[in-house]
Parts: C-alpha cells; sequence; structure tokens
C-alpha cells in the first residue's frame, strides 16, 4: 500500500547548498597568552555538517566546543576541529569582494581580480573603511574540498566548502600557489615535461599536508596560517627547509611526490572526479549563480582587524 510519505518521496531532490567547515583564528591575545591558554582555532567542522557529508575523522581531528559571538549574541558550537590537515582542493573561486548592507550581512559585489589586474571593486575593498568594529567590504575564496588520511582515503563522500577570509586568507592562498608550483616542478623533471603544468582536474587529485599555526603582527589580531607543510622531493625526501613568508616562517619537509598524487582509477579518485564533474561551475561567482545574497548557513567568524584583505593570489 502506498502512504502519502511514499508519494513525496519521489519528489525528493538534493539540496543546492553545500555543507561547509570553516577557519578559526584564536582570540586577539599576545602570544605569550595564547601559548598558555591553548583556545582552540584550526579548521573547524561543525557535527551537523559533518554528519551531512559521512565524516569519519582520523586521529587529528578532535571533538571541540567552540564560541561564536559575543554577549547575547554567543552560541557554543560542537564539531571536529584539527590543526594538522591533509587536503585535495577540488575547485578554487577567484578572489572574489562582499559588501556589508544595512542589515549587517555580506553578500557578493563582484572580483576582486580580473585578467591579473585588480578591479575597481578590489581596489575599494582593499581600502575598506569600518563600521564600527567590521569593515564596509571584506574579500574571500571559496574551495571545495575534501580531507583525506595520511594514506588518502578519503574522510567523507561528500565535498565540503572551505571558505578563506582575511590573514588566513592570503596565506593559505600564497602557500597553496607555491605548492602547486613545486608540484609542476619535481613533476616536470621526473617526466622530463620542463614548463608544463598540471591542468586543473590534475590539481584536484594533489593532496596538501599541512600543520596549522598562528602570526600575529605588530598591531594586529593572530590568524591561524600554515606553519608546516610537505614539500614534493627528488633527492630531497625527508630534509626540513625553512622559508621567509610576509613575517613569519614556514617549515618544508620533503616528500616523495607519489605519496600525494590520488590515482583517478581509485575509488577516492574516482569520487573526486565526480565531484569536480558536478560542481563544475562552483569557481564562479556564487557558484554560478549571479545574485546577491548573504550565506547564512555559515556561522559567521569574522575577525575585526584581520578579516578583510586577503591579498593576490
Amino acid at each position: 500500500m502506498t502512504t502519502i510519505l511514499d508519494e513525496f518521496e519521489q519528489d525528493l531532490q538534493p539540496s543546492t547548498l553545500i555543507p561547509h567547515c570553516q577557519v578559526i583564528n584564536p582570540p586577539n591575545m599576545a602570544p605569550s597568552q595564547i601559548e598558555k591558554v591553548n583556545p582552540p582555532y584550526g579548521i573547524f567542522l561543525p557535527l551537523d555538517k559533518a554528519e551531512e557529508v559521512g565524516f569519519a575523522p582520523s586521529s587529528d581531528w578532535d571533538i571541540q566546543e567552540v564560541e561564536f559571538g559575543e554577549g547575547r549574541n554567543a552560541s557554543l558550537v560542537q564539531g571536529y576541529l584539527a590543526k594538522h590537515c591533509r587536503m585535495a582542493v577540488v575547485h578554487r573561486s577567484g578572489i572574489e569582494v562582499e559588501g556589508l548592507d544595512s542589515m549587517d550581512k555580506y553578500y557578493y559585489l563582484g572580483l576582486a581580480y580580473e585578467r591579473g589586474q585588480i578591479t575597481e571593486i578590489g581596489q575599494q575593498a582593499k581600502n575598506s573603511p569600518k563600521v564600527g568594529t567590521r569593515s564596509m567590504f571584506r574579500t574571500r575564496t571559496r574551495m571545495l574540498v575534501f580531507f583525506l588520511d595520511e594514506n588518502n582515503n578519503l574522510l567523507h563522500a561528500n565535498p565540503l566548502k572551505l571558505t578563506s577570509r582575511g590573514g588566513f586568507g592570503g596565506s593559505f592562498g600564497n602557500e597553496l600557489r607555491e605548492y602547486y608550483n613545486e608540484v609542476d616542478r619535481v613533476f616536470g623533471k621526473l617526466k622530463k615535461k620542463s614548463g608544463m603544468k598540471l591542468s586543473p582536474s590534475g590539481l584536484a587529485r594533489v593532496a596538501i599536508d599541512f600543520q596549522l599555526g598562528y602570526h600575529k603582527g605588530e598591531g594586529t589580531a593572530p590568524f591561524t596560517c600554515i606553519k608546516s607543510r610537505l614539500a614534493p622531493a627528488i633527492d630531497q625526501v625527508g630534509v626540513s627547509k625553512l622559508v621567509e613568508r610576509r613575517g613569519y616562517e614556514v617549515n618544508l619537509t620533503g616528500a616523495p611526490i607519489e605519496s600525494l598524487l590520488i590515482s583517478s582509477t581509485t575509488e577516492e579518485g574516482q569520487i573526486i572526479m565526480s565531484a569536480y564533474k558536478v560542481h563544475e561551475k562552483f569557481p564562479l561567482p556564487n557558484q554560478g549563480q549571479i545574485v546577491k545574497e548573504a550565506e547564512p548557513e555559515e556561522i559567521e567568524n569574522e575577525d575585526p582587524v584581520s578579516g578583510g584583505w586577503d591579498g593576490e593570489f
């Protein structure tokens, strides 16, 4: 016997919203206080979003309760938090500019860069004035990601959206660019294909393995950033070196490039490539929908000092 629930089951369709994870910055304290208090920071995946994508955490992920907001608007959210991550970036958007509306919500305005040149709205964001503790404009880069274990096994069956802003956005974007350049150079040497680059679909199956820390510049709030990561290597496997970034150092340790590549013939590679095709419009502004709208599904975690300009990738 067919019930009314059975009838309506035929009209179910997948949600267009992609579950999100997000970056948590340390509170605005002196480094000595951060080390003493050990507040939660890193990449945070709320429990309800973890359930949506079938997340099975590795030992790098701990259950934490994180406080968002202040005063009467404060709320505690449970989820998984990690400082060490291994991740495949399936898609990336360009650097997008958001504006603050009369309802105190941010919405998409336009791209910060086009054909390598800063746009008018990008320049406005770079020189953004403050409204109270918030910027009139801010920039973001959206990423479609899968988290992995040390053997490149997926920790979830469906992709997550990770939005990078502020200090993390600029530093992570630069580090990812450097990493992909390293992959291209090492791959080119091994295959005698110098001067060539992996395609976007190839880069989607390259894992980046990193440890998060934080950086606090003079007169600015601390922001989460990569402090160490694996780097593809040929002769320097297991060798570590420090490289200078903007105001801090990152420790690179050589790893065989083969250990960082995910074959398209494996189940993991097939899932990644399926997500790559299904979400092919993800890099476009607002995931292909050119509309002005806020993103209410993501918990607001704006840092009033480091939450503005990302800088160029």
